[in-house]
């Protein structure tokens, strides 16, 4: 994979971003806020601090990013098959714009 920006290779955490780290990123900022706000009405629901869900660093990653498949999330640094599986779906449908539940599916306060 090579960086978005300025084409050279990447490896590790720099290819799942998509870029270098010294190179500028595209943060989309309303996606990013949309994105922080839901991480918090579901961690009030779910009763569990907002870095348990995603910590920053993973929402500025989706923000620059950009997910719109299941492949393109896993490649984000901080989603695993257990993030996946919880809160795969509602990222994607804030990445498409969409509303998605608060509370992922199957789980309850």
């Amino acid at each position: 994979m090579r960086c978005r920006v300025c084409g050279r290779a990447l490896t590790g955490a720099q290819a799942r971003v998509g870029r270098c780290e010294g190179c500028p990123g595209d943060v989309d900022a309303a996606l990013y806020e949309r994105l922080r706000a839901w991480r918090a009405a579901t961690a009030r629901e779910l009763h569990m601090p907002v870095f348990v869900i995603f910590t920053d660093a993973t929402l500025q990653a989706l923000a620059e990013c950009r997910p719109r498949s299941v492949p393109e999330l896993v490649r984000i640094p901080g989603i695993g098959q257990v993030k996946l599986d919880r809160y795969g779906q509602a990222v994607l449908d804030l990445v498409a714009g969409r509303t998605p539940p608060t509370v992922p599916a199957g789980e309850s306060s």
